[in-house]
């Protein structure tokens, strides 16, 4: 995952910088998957979300808990960047799947409200049958931003 943070955060996170806005570390962070591309006005609503075309095959946002024991130390070098500590793994697909998985979103929420952080393409993408898992080993989610 590339380091594409949504616009509406880029401009919480400059608010924040001159004073104009707070940001508040999540305790509980959302990870949702998409069957669609996405871009920097992605929101939790965003057409494309697997619950949407998966909802009855067992699909849902999967939570962690947002503390230092989740990601590594940013690097200070350019360009700086973290990856998950803990493995991120999906409940296992039913009947159907989920379809084609494209795209990970990081948000405050589990459902299509709350703030939407950043996304990233899933490379190569992966189509998801029935029975598979969908996961993200220890170091395989990275966040960079340049």
């Amino acid at each position: 995952m590339a380091g594409n943070k949504v616009q509406a955060f880029k401009a919480d996170a400059l608010g924040h910088f001159v004073g104009k806005a707070t940001l508040t570390m999540d305790t509980t962070i959302w990870f949702h998957l998409y069957n669609t591309t996405l871009n920097d006005s992605a929101t939790p609503a965003t057409t494309g979300r697997c619950a949407s075309t998966a909802a009855a095959d067992n699909y849902n946002p999967v939570s962690k808990t947002n503390t230092t024991a989740t990601w590594t130390n940013p690097t200070t070098a350019s360009p700086s960047a973290t990856e998950n500590k803990v493995e991120i793994s999906f409940t296992t697909s039913a009947s159907t799947g989920w379809g084609t998985v494209q795209a990970v979103l990081i948000t405050s929420s589990s459902g299509t409200g709350g703030v939407a952080y950043w996304w990233g393409d899933i490379s190569p993408t992966q189509a998801i049958s029935a029975g598979n898992i969908v996961k993200f080993s220890t170091g395989a989610l990275d966040i960079t931003e340049a």
